[in-house]
């Protein structure tokens, strides 16, 4: 380490393994490589993330920084260096969830400081003079943080933490239905772990940033014992709809209950896994958030037979219930 620095995100950043944003990929010939699974991309921050950092780039351009939810390079540009009395204004305790994408924030002086993105947090503050309002830091010419009100916005934000119920639930989840896929959040986008992350930010329940780790989280029920065709059964009958993840390796998604006898998934996913009549390999791409049963493209008449996510299921996990003290 080089540095030792509180900083804030002043926009959107993009997490990378390498300080470049040049790309590495696998063999794209094969389906399910290449483009868009950059294997450098690691996650995406939202504006006002508070960040550690730890290095400097030999060029200057990049920092070395530690979130709440991943670690990697970030353009230095987009961090803005922040001191310990404007940290301890932002930690006001008392926070704003917001709960759509893309809601303008505008500053007190008219100034546009960025769009609102599902799941950010933003520290409320109130003064006599400006009434309660949202407070943001943003880059002076220096690159030191300086705080700066914006007004509350009337749609798409809500107080933290919000009732953990399954109609609020849905409610948010519908906000997010349509969205494209982005692996590793790139180009602002999400993929299926950083869906249910930040759907579940608002209400004040904590998810890590990657699948696995999210299978992880709280209590875990493996499938290792049931047979692989008994475990869309065992969903059905023990899962707890808005309140179950299924995980398999690579793949986390939301149950949200039953529909025709059949498990209902919340997920955003690339794509279906398919083969031609000439036995080619290939995807049917999806790339976006969807409300599916756990055989997604069964329609598709060159679906792969184990297309199914049911028999390829690892477990699922009790939000909210503590894991098993080892």
């Amino acid at each position: 380490p080089s540095l030792d620095e509180m900083g804030i995100a002043v926009r959107t950043v993009e997490v990378r393994s390498l300080p470049t944003r040049r790309p590495a990929y696998r063999d794209p010939r094969l389906p399910g490589e290449g483009d868009p699974f950059d294997l450098l991309q690691v996650s995406a921050l939202p504006a006002q993330t508070p960040l550690r950092i730890t290095r400097r780039s030999t060029d200057g351009s990049w920092f070395f920084v530690e979130s709440g939810a991943v670690a990697g390079w970030v353009q230095a540009a987009d961090v803005a260096l922040v001191d310990k009395k404007t940290a301890a204004a932002f930690e006001s305790g008392r926070y704003l969830a917001l709960t759509q994408d893309g809601v303008p924030l505008v500053d007190e002086g008219g100034i546009g400081r960025g769009t609102s993105r599902l799941g950010m947090l933003l520290p409320l503050s109130t003064s006599p003079e400006a009434g309660e309002a949202a407070l943001v830091i943003a880059a002076d010419a220096d690159g030191r943080g300086v705080l700066r009100r914006v007004a509350v916005p009337i749609q798409g934000a809500s107080a933290f933490p919000l009732p953990l119920t399954p109609s609020r639930l849905a409610a948010v989840a519908d906000r997010l239905i349509g969205r494209s896929y982005g692996w590793g959040d790139l180009y602002a986008d999400r993929d299926c772990s950083a869906t249910l992350r930040d759907l579940f930010h608002p209400f004040g329940l904590w998810l890590p940033r990657h699948s696995s780790d999210q299978a992880a989280a709280y209590r875990f029920f493996s499938f290792s014992d049931v047979p692989p065709q008994k475990r869309a059964e065992a969903v059905r009958r023990l899962g707890i709809p808005f309140r179950t993840l299924l995980w398999m390796p690579g793949h986390v998604m939301l149950y949200l209950g039953t529909r025709d006898g059949r498990a209902i998934i919340f997920h955003d996913f690339w794509g279906i896994r398919t083969r031609s009549m000439l036995g080619r390999v290939g995807r049917h791409v999806v790339g976006e958030t969807a409300i599916t049963t756990l055989a997604p493209g069964r329609e598709l008449s060159d679906a792969f037979s184990d297309a199914a996510f049911g028999p390829r299921l690892a477990g699922m996990t009790f939000l909210g219930e503590a894991p098993p003290a080892h």
